[in-house]
């Protein structure tokens, strides 16, 4: 009897030790799915300070630096407000903590302690950008000791500033839908600036605050749904030329018009032309290069390219079209158009621009097409880096498709 229990006693044993390892092996896995993302710390300093003039500001004393952020998923962090501290030969921000990846430096000023702008690094389509190494914006790592970033800055002229404006914002959604990002870029000749909005959907406006040079502008604002990593989004975008003047102080635009109110007259009244995109971010394993933009029409001609980083060196892109029954199993090509990109003299290799918009080079063959009978169109986007690397991106139009797309 005594055996018979010993037994039972030791199967029970075996199986409450094996559930217990169970039990262990799932604990732990759970444990790794919900590891925290890793931080890490990061300091900005202005050692090497350049005047484009000639001229250092030696009886101004910086106090804070205001700067924007984009990281590798496209998320933005704008006008972050960091103490500096004198270390004799170096001012130094206190810390700022960011999850470990790749960001994008997209704008930098440094405040006196009256919160004037006293420096600011020029951006890379600025007449000041050959005063400085690196423009904005400019790429860097956070790894896991930390990183210390130093951008070169240039003195700001108090004429500089005289010549800026306050500048609210409120903008009527272009459709009576939600949206989950809104984006202001005012563009020139030598300047492009750009500006997260905040969404209101109860509302149906998006509003923000900037400072920015007088004079002749070119405006684009930009609604987004939910951007998904690998996926496209439905981008609604709107431009329009406008004046700033001195005396500006609010931009607005309602279901019809929009237009700056300075106060000095009644109001140049104008329309935003209004377009749909599909935008995607383009991945190289998981790391983001950069995106792409297409029209939602594929007789739109219309393609823009954007990396983050000065390694690429070859761009190519196609567009097909194709009869293509219900069920698929037949495809009539009827017509197709390319081009190419190489990239320009480097110090160490040939670079793409960090920014291409074309919408001539598929015009061509998009006319050949004008009068034949399509329902699919594919495209292609082929990128190289100096390393050999591919990124490719392949899109669909199916107008077999309710969506179209």
């Amino acid at each position: 009897m005594f055996t018979i229990l010993s037994s039972v006693m030791s199967n029970n044993s075996n199986f409450y030790l094996g559930l217990f390892v169970l039990l262990l092996t799932f604990s732990s896995c759970q444990q790794e799915e919900t590891l925290l993302p890793v931080k890490s710390q990061v300091k900005f300093s202005i050692s090497e300070v350049i005047a484009s003039n000639g001229r250092l500001k030696e009886t101004v004393t910086p106090a804070f630096v205001k700067l924007s952020l984009v990281n590798g998923s496209g998320d933005v962090q704008e006008l972050i407000k960091l103490r500096l501290y004198d270390f004799g030969q170096a001012y130094l921000s206190e810390s700022l903590e960011l999850l470990v990846g790749e960001y994008q430096l997209t704008h930098f000023e440094v405040l006196d302690e009256s919160g004037k702008t006293i420096y600011a690094t020029p951006s890379e389509s600025s007449d000041l950008a050959n005063y400085v190494a690196d423009p904005l914006p400019i790429t860097f790592m956070v790894k896991n000791e930390g990183i210390r970033v130093t951008p070169q800055v240039l003195a700001v002229q108090d004429d500089d500033l005289a010549k800026q404006v306050n500048l609210n914002i409120h903008l009527r959604y272009p459709a009576l839908t939600a949206f989950d990002s809104a984006y202001v870029v005012f563009t020139n000749d030598s300047t492009e600036l750009k500006y997260t909005l905040t969404v209101d959907n109860l509302l149906y406006a998006a509003t923000g605050h900037v400072r920015i040079p007088v004079g002749n502008w070119k405006i684009s604002t930009s609604y987004f749904g939910n951007i998904i990593a690998n996926y496209k989004s439905l981008e609604t975008a709107g431009t329009v030329e406008l004046q700033i003047s001195n005396a500006a102080t609010d931009l607005i635009s309602n279901e019809t018009n929009v237009f700056i109110k300075d106060g000095s007259g009644p109001a140049d009244l104008k329309t935003f032309l209004w377009e749909k995109y599909y935008y995607y971010q383009l991945f190289l394993g998981n790391t983001i290069e950069g995106f792409a933009r297409i029209p939602t029409d594929p007789t739109n001609p219309f393609i823009e390219v954007t990396t983050f980083q000065s390694k690429w060196i070859y761009l190519f892109t196609s567009r097909s079209f194709y009869n293509r029954s219900q069920d698929g199993s037949s495809n009539y090509h009827q017509g197709s158009c390319a081009f190419e990109v190489y990239g320009k003299s480097g110090d160490s290799h040939d670079r793409l621009e960090k920014r291409i918009i074309d919408t001539t080079s598929l015009q061509a063959g998009i006319l050949q097409v004008k009068d034949k009978t399509w329902n699919y169109v594919d495209g292609l986007i082929i990128l190289y880096d100096d390393q050999g690397n591919e990124l490719l991106f392949f899109d669909e139009w199916d107008l077999r498709t309710s969506t179209g797309g």
